[in-house]
């Protein structure tokens, strides 16, 4: 009996040395696990012991390149490609081609910084589908003091405008009704209003987004459009210089005043003088109030792209301070034309 208890024992005692071993390390893990989900930091997760500290984890940028490559690579092996994936093929290398902060600008109804400002007209239908209500404003952005024209008309099932009786409501963030007006006849029953910025102040009316409710009375259709109340703290001082510069890049300086410490936005387009376009750049940075000198650049090979020599223009320009919502000024066409550059320059 003796012999068979030590045979036992001799099978028990090592098999749980290797479960409390095994135990421990699984509470030592667990407990990493907990000190790992009070960090938000990629080098305490990677403090596992399952997982060498030394190795560099791939970040979520060569994660999105890798399959980007992936995919490019799968259509690009494909015998007889749609329309669609080749178009897919073409963005994808053209996305790559150029540095991060350029693109190409097909034509000027393509130009990012234009459709910064696009407006829009809204048409909204009755239950029936008899009559539609279509509204549209001047702009999306205002400064402070300037008026915002608001526009409306009714229309039959035929298309054909018919009269009609109109009220605009200007609502805040806080959906409080500021103020209502009608509005007033124009040409062809053709409505419009006018709301005057000025005769709110900053306290009862500070940047930000608004809403105008516009309602239809005689047909009760309602639709709402909003503008933005922009207060940018920047602006160009109209001073520019360029050059080429080491890297074959065209290069402007432009000059602008701040009025408070803040991060800004800049975005340009580039048109050739025969107004051909040829791309958009940006660049953003923490600014404090005061002068100061942006540099915007535009690779060479965008340039070369174009198929365009010079002079360059400076053609449409944005200026932005980031903040929620972005705080962007009026549309800003400054038209600063460059000397008579060659494309073997770039």
């Amino acid at each position: 009996m003796k012999q068979i208890w030590l045979a036992i024992a001799a099978v028990l005692i090592p098999a749980f040395i290797i479960y409390s071993q095994q135990n421990t390390h699984f509470i030592d893990n667990h407990d990493v696990l907990k000190l790992q989900a009070k960090s938000t930091t990629i080098k305490q997760v990677q403090l596992s012991p399952a997982v060498n500290p030394n190795k560099k984890s791939p970040s979520l940028k060569d994660n999105v390149n890798v399959i980007s490559k992936d995919k490019l690579t799968r259509l690009a092996e494909i015998p007889q490609p749609t329309q669609l994936q080749e178009s897919v093929i073409a963005d994808e290398k053209n996305f790559r081609k150029y540095p991060d902060y350029n693109a190409p600008i097909g034509s000027e109804q393509q130009d990012p910084v234009l459709q910064q400002y696009q407006v829009h007209e809204r048409t909204t239908l009755n239950e029936d589908k008899s009559v539609g209500l279509t509204i549209w404003a001047d702009k999306k952005f205002y400064l402070r003091g300037e008026t915002v024209h608001i526009y409306a008309y009714l229309q039959n099932e035929r298309g054909e405008k018919i009269t009609g009786k109109f009220t605009a409501r200007l609502i805040n963030e806080k959906n409080n009704i500021m103020h209502e007006q009608g509005f007033s006849s124009g040409n062809q029953a053709d409505y419009q209003t006018q709301l005057d910025l000025s005769q709110f102040n900053s306290n009862n009316m500070p940047s930000g987004i608004y809403k105008v409710l516009v309602k239809s009375d005689n047909t009760n259709i309602k639709d709402a459009l909003t503008f933005t109340l922009t207060q940018p703290d920047i602006e160009l001082t109209g001073e520019y210089k360029e050059s080429i510069n080491q890297q074959g890049q065209l290069a402007f300086d432009v000059q602008v005043f701040v009025n408070s410490t803040n991060h800004y936005y800049m975005q340009a387009s580039l048109y050739s003088d025969t107004q051909v376009p040829i791309g958009v750049s940006q660049v953003s940075t923490a600014l404090t109030a005061g002068l100061h000198w942006l540099t915007i650049e535009y690779a060479g090979n965008l340039i070369q792209d174009a198929k365009e020599n010079g002079p360059f223009v400076l053609k449409n320009v944005s200026l932005a301070k980031v903040t929620m919502p972005i705080m962007r000024t009026p549309l800003l066409q400054p038209n600063f034309v460059t000397a008579s550059y060659q494309l073997d320059e770039f």
